[in-house]
């Protein structure tokens, strides 16, 4: 397996869904990093360029928040939002793809080796 210079980040409250993630994007051979702190993930970003962000929803707005915080900083960064119907907006931000809960792991993979394969411009620090 390819080791991928650049991590994916996954971020959700619920430690389940974000271990379950990890484990199933390295058994691909995939370099993830995942919290269930939301607030660290804008930190994260400001600080490391990632592939991919993958965020869990979960009904509350700390999902929306830290989403808008993470593309404030590089908007160009693809994510990947796990959601059951009632919690993902009507129109997604620009760049959010949307992947329904419950999803099975080939699902994920399948959105995850679209959005990590598209080349990204090289992110310019202000």
């Amino acid at each position: 397996m390819r080791q991928r210079l650049e991590p994916i980040l996954a971020i959700g409250r619920n430690l389940e869904v974000c271990r379950t993630i990890s484990d199933v994007l390295s058994g691909e051979g995939y370099w993830v990093e995942w919290t269930t702190d939301l607030t660290t993930a804008p930190v994260r970003v400001s600080g490391h360029r990632y592939a991919l962000l993958v965020a869990e929803a979960d009904g509350t707005d700390g999902t929306q928040a830290a989403l808008t915080a993470v593309l404030d900083i590089d908007p160009e960064l693809p994510v990947l939002l796990l959601a059951h119907a009632d919690e993902h907006p009507a129109e997604p931000q620009t760049g959010v793809s949307v992947l329904a809960k419950p999803f099975e792991s080939l699902a994920l993979l399948d959105h995850v080796r679209t959005l990590v394969r598209a080349p990204r411009p090289a992110r310019t620090r202000v």
